[in-house]
């Protein structure tokens, strides 16, 4: 399915037309209508290990984004819209999809075409895009949704197993853009019991993910559980969250079932979040993923797998949050490979300027050596190659109008 950006204005006019309709053909709901201007600027430089991309060894990246956010909603139908300009001038885009700095990301191919390129240059694209187009009807004790939409799922932080639709701090390709996918989603709740199906269509099935979502409230702990197909593979998986004493526990836990060239594998993820105090928070999560790498001579004989951004097998990762003053707030972490004992070494600041502008940056630092992920892995013997992992640096402004 290929829609053109003169289809797309069919479906929004349509889908306006039936919010419309229905407001009135039932004068009780009042037809409500909700604008909002989101403009951003990113920018981004990686410093690349001379041998990793030779074609590459610094990258920087700009992105500049404006979204219009439209909320058109009449009793339970609402339907969001959210039409993108997007203008990028990375380094990137002068590279094939065979340099070694394109191969730890692939993008999804959605269901839906809503771009369009208004121009292309070997190192600027400008384009127009649809970020969300969704309808959703409430009802009483139950909800869908159908349409391009953020998904979140599971109750990970930051070594996520489920929440494969949000950008990674730890992602290695050459991209900043995630994009919402086209879905489909059903979910009633009873009580504290909630039961849902999520269905992600896109045009190669290899992208395509069918879900069944269950949900328990309980007094002292939530619980999930999630089964289907995700990416032709078959999953399943259970995770919770409870209060212990004001510290917040969380796990998940992920049985991938085989495909043609992997076998079945298991991946679990545990952590806490505690507030020491009104301005310090720590967190600390544990990573396990059975067909990870046990040392650095696996990093390049596993199957490459979207299920695995990370090569090995174990990692920790520990943050503390600092509410600097009111409007300042810095975070500082570090990520160990517990299979090579590299360190990954991340930081943040995030300046609150007023309700409708604010300024981050952040810095991702690896500290490893030779032979290590969070440093450089050696592929070639003779002459010497080695693939090294990137250092990262962002600048965002953001304002809201």
């Amino acid at each position: 399915m290929n829609l053109t950006a003169a289809r797309y204005s069919k479906i929004l006019i349509g889908l306006t037309v039936f919010v419309a309709s229905f407001a009135f053909v039932h004068p009780v709901h009042a037809l409500r209508f909700h604008v909002q201007n989101e403009l951003s600027y990113r920018y981004v430089k990686r410093i690349y290990y001379n041998d990793t991309t030779p074609s590459l060894f610094e990258s920087n990246d700009h992105y500049l984004r404006n979204f219009l956010d439209m909320t058109l909603s009449s009793g339970n139908l609402t339907l969001d819209v959210r039409p993108e300009l997007r203008l990028v001038d990375s380094d990137a885009l002068s590279l094939t999809e065979t340099d070694p700095a394109f191969t730890t990301y692939r993008t999804t191919r959605r269901l839906m075409s809503l771009d369009a390129q208004l121009s292309k240059s070997k190192y600027q694209v400008a384009m127009t895009d649809v970020d969300r187009l969704f309808l959703t009807y409430q009802g009483s004790n139950w909800q869908t949704t159908i349409g391009r939409s953020p998904l979140g799922l599971g109750m990970m932080r930051v070594l996520t197993l489920w929440n494969r639709f949000s950008p990674s701090l730890f992602n290695t390709g050459t991209t900043e853009l995630v994009f919402n996918p086209d879905l489909a989603t059903i979910s009633g709740q009873w009580s504290s019991v909630a039961v849902g199906a999520i269905e992600i269509a896109a045009q190669q099935p290899i992208d395509r993910i069918h879900l069944g979502h269950f949900v328990y409230y309980g007094e002292w702990i939530e619980l999930q559980a999630i089964g289907g197909e995700w990416w032709e593979r078959p999953i399943g998986g259970v995770a919770f969250s409870k209060d212990v004493g004001g510290a917040q526990l969380r796990g998940e836990s992920l049985v991938i079932g085989p495909s043609k060239t992997e076998n079945t594998e298991t991946q679990a993820a545990a952590g806490f979040e505690y507030a020491v105090n009104s301005r310090i928070s720590v967190l600390l999560e544990w990573l396990y993923q059975q067909a990870g790498g046990q040392n650095s001579r696996d990093y390049l004989t596993r199957p490459v797998s979207r299920f695995r951004p990370l090569f090995a097998q174990a990692y920790v990762f520990g943050q503390m949050t600092v509410n600097l003053t009111d409007f300042l707030k810095g975070d500082f972490g570090t990520l160990v490979n517990l299979a090579d004992s590299g360190l990954l070494a991340t930081a943040g600041l995030e300046y609150s300027i007023s309700d409708h502008f604010d300024v981050s940056a952040s810095a991702r630092i690896p500290t490893g050596g030779l032979d290590q992920e969070f440093g450089r892995i050696r592929i070639v013997d003779s002459p010497p190659t080695d693939i090294g992992y990137p250092q990262r640096y962002s600048l965002q402004l953001r304002a809201i109008f």
